[in-house]
């Protein structure tokens, strides 16, 4: 997006990334502060929504400096993503399969993003990148709009 759709160069991707390091590390220490606050379930499902809602901006193509905050609130909800996954497979997964789980996981991640890679590599070749962030933040948000109406996973 930024080298093909903005026509930045190499250090304004690097700041991008630097922002998007920072956002997870305020998401990460503030989330400490709040978990008590927040059940699991709900904790990722708002992450899930709010991953997908951030990226929603990206269909209208915004410039480099409305792009830094976009970036950054959209890391900060990363890690209620993240964290609480890990969290829940600790709480509902039996000892003796949580590592065949984690490492389920793992690979489905990995595997998931060099298959999402590719794709996209393919995709950003007949539609903007811009165009294809945005769409692919609003079926993430309707992932996590879904699962709002499941009430079990609002209760983990």
């Amino acid at each position: 997006y930024i080298r093909q759709d903005l026509g930045l160069g190499g250090s304004y991707y690097a700041g991008i990334e630097a922002v998007l390091a920072a956002g997870m590390l305020v998401g990460s220490a503030l989330l400490l502060k709040g978990w008590p606050r927040m059940g699991k379930g709900k904790l990722w499902l708002t992450g899930m929504t709010a991953d997908g809602l951030t990226y929603g901006p990206m269909l209208l193509a915004p410039a480099f400096p409305l792009l830094v905050p976009l970036i950054f609130i959209h890391a900060y909800f990363i890690p209620w993503i993240t964290i609480a996954r890990v969290s829940l497979v600790q709480d509902l997964v039996p000892d003796a399969m949580r590592g065949r789980v984690f490492s389920f996981m793992g690979m489905s991640v990995v595997g998931m993003t060099a298959l999402s890679a590719g794709i996209t590599g393919l995709l950003v070749e007949i539609v903007p990148t811009h165009l294809l962030f945005g769409c692919w933040g609003m079926l993430g948000m309707a992932c996590g709009l879904i699962g709002w109406m499941v009430p079990r996973l609002r209760r983990l």
